[in-house]
């Protein structure tokens, strides 16, 4: 077999990437990528920060607080393993799968009461996070034209480091009030990744019959 025929091809990557480059054309999509890229920069140092307030307030010795970013980093190898297969069943509901286990695993964390809860989260999070690792650059590399999607792909990056830059002030500020840590770490991305993924749907749910693709919609319901 040809070792070229076990990557994922640009027109997969393309149509796993059109619930968003659908929003409003291929440059309304492209800063879609960039925000949900951006949402994982924003929780992987948010992860971080909650850690001190974490151990305090369930009273958790150091071992036990970092097995938390230990559950995420699995959620990442687990990706590393079969993302590619579970991106190739998802087809184009890869991505916004991706994006809501991200923010959902933000929020389990967020809600959740004790131990279990909060070492869930991290592992959903690690997922949807590694999930956006792989979809991501793909889908602006596929959606590049002209050129290969580097210039694209660096934007997703600053924009990733831009949030991830933000988070800690966010969280910061919200502890200083005595407000917590909990909307900070969570709402904002949340909020983000509902636009996203609801605005894509409508536009999924008005596009004419006579455009569908092949596949079906992935915000059909």
């Amino acid at each position: 077999m040809d070792p070229a025929d076990t990557g994922p091809s640009p027109a997969a990557d393309m149509e796993r990437a059109r619930p968003f480059t659908a929003i409003a054309g291929r440059g309304a999509g492209r800063f879609a990528l960039y925000a949900a890229f951006g949402c994982l920069g924003y929780l992987l140092t948010a992860l971080g920060a909650i850690l001190p307030e974490l151990r305090e307030e369930r009273g958790l010795p150091r071992s036990e607080v970092a097995l938390y970013p230990s559950a995420f980093a699995l959620g990442l190898v687990v990706v590393g393993f079969v993302g590619h297969w579970a991106a190739g069943r998802l087809g184009r509901l890869a991505l916004p799968v991706a994006l809501a286990a991200l923010v959902g695993g933000a929020c389990v964390m967020a809600t959740g009461g004790g131990r279990l809860g909060a070492g869930l989260g991290a592992l959903i999070l690690g997922l949807g996070g590694a999930g956006l690792v792989q979809l991501v650059p793909a889908a602006l590399r596929a959606a590049a034209s002209p050129g290969d999607g580097t210039v694209q792909i660096g934007v997703a990056n600053a924009v990733s480091s831009s949030a991830s830059v933000l988070s800690p002030i966010l969280i910061g500020v919200t502890l200083a009030h005595g407000l917590g840590w909990r909307a900070a770490f969570a709402i904002p991305p949340l909020s983000v990744a509902t636009v996203l993924i609801l605005t894509a749907r409508t536009t999924a749910a008005g596009r004419p019959a006579t455009a569908q693709p092949a596949q079906p919609s992935a915000f059909a319901s």
